[in-house]
């Protein structure tokens, strides 16, 4: 994790502890070296709070900014892979196998989406991941799997190695995609089964 996507996940209480910093160090400035008395003091303390708390903000929103323009251009990036992906699934023969690949394509925009919703924090990592994966595996692998199809007297093993990527694609749905979704999903459930019980707990109370 890079220093603008630790200040990106935790701009807030970076900002709350620099403040609380401010005004620990000005209350003991004041109290044992200046030796003002307490309401002085406070005073001081509450106006270094608000000095330090307010530029420690102003420079982590700026980050966050940047980190957010950062997630949303990986983000772009994963939406022109996943195009690409398409254009590629168009010449497959194998039906299951282009439905698999299409499918990708959809649970992927479905995980960045669910992120989005559920995860706010996690977005940056989740569309990082994704561009370097789809860069450096699907789009590898989609264009010599049409070759292999359509020319297979060129390749060793050719039936082989297409029925290798057939199972890569389908493990990378239903271990990664699809158990990064419902793992999601389970912290909203959470949330969504207390709110059902408070919700029914509330027919014992009286106003």
């Amino acid at each position: 994790m890079n220093f603008k996507h630790f200040v990106g996940r935790n701009a807030v209480p970076i900002t709350l502890i620099a403040a609380a910093i401010g005004f620990l160090s000005g209350y003991g400035v004041t109290t044992k070296l200046a030796g003002w008395t307490m309401m002085p003091a406070l005073g001081v303390s509450v106006l270094m709070f608000i000095m330090v708390g307010g530029g420690v903000f102003a420079i982590a929103t700026n980050i966050v900014s940047a980190y957010t323009l950062e997630a949303a251009m990986y983000e772009q990036q994963v939406i022109g892979f996943i195009n690409r992906m398409r254009s590629f699934s168009r010449s497959i023969k194998n039906v299951s196998f282009r439905k698999e690949v299409e499918h990708s394509g959809e649970l992927i925009l479905t995980l960045i989406e669910r992120t989005r919703e559920g995860q706010p924090n996690n977005l940056y990592s989740c569309v990082l991941l994704l561009a370097k994966w789809l860069d450096e595996t699907a789009l590898k692998i989609l264009p010599q799997y049409l070759d292999m199809q359509d020319h297979p007297e060129f390749q060793d093993n050719a039936r082989d190695r297409m029925q290798k990527a057939e199972q890569a694609f389908e493990t990378f749905n239903q271990g990664f995609l699809i158990a990064n979704i419902k793992l999601i999903e389970s912290g909203q459930n959470m949330a969504f089964d207390v709110a059902v019980q408070m919700m029914e707990a509330s027919k014992h109370d009286r106003v």
